[in-house]
């Protein structure tokens, strides 16, 4: 997923989507990522700036905790509370031989959290009709690996 597209699908599901969790998990993992997005940038000293980072996600992602009754999303915040957790404190300490034990998660790990914040997102709002919704965000990621794959 390109990283233009994660902010358009959470702003879909958090405006026109019918359910309230799906709305409140939208909106929250929206400003969380943009608000380390910005936290990031603007902070100049590189290794307090991801202990501000981290802390940032932990605070959006325990709200989500806190807030969201569906079994399954909260197994999915915990695995991506884990994630940035270990994404994080070993860029902290330099430490890459984490990223050594699982394949391919030191090029793609900003990818696989990015898809499962959408995954989550779609499982708050998988038992409601939101059809249109649904159809609008397949056919967003259809066009983008469509585009990926023709380049």
């Amino acid at each position: 997923m390109t990283p233009l597209l994660f902010p358009v699908i959470m702003i879909l599901y958090s405006e026109f989507s019918s359910d309230k969790d799906t709305r409140l998990f939208a909106r929250v993992s929206i400003f969380t990522y943009l608000m380390a997005l910005v936290v990031s940038l603007n902070f100049p000293v590189q290794s307090f700036t991801l202990l501000i980072v981290l802390f940032v996600y932990l605070i959006g992602y325990s709200i989500l905790l806190w807030n969201i009754k569906h079994w399954r999303v909260r197994v999915l915040l915990i695995v991506l509370i884990l994630l940035q957790s270990v994404n994080y404190i070993s860029l902290y300490f330099v430490s890459y031989q984490v990223y050594y034990l699982i394949p391919f998660y030191m090029e793609y790990s900003n990818i696989i959290l990015r898809e499962l914040t959408v995954l989550a997102t779609s499982i708050c709002c998988i038992e409601k009709a939101d059809l249109k919704l649904k159809i609008g965000i397949f056919g967003a990621y259809l066009i983008e690996y469509s585009y990926l794959i023709g380049t």
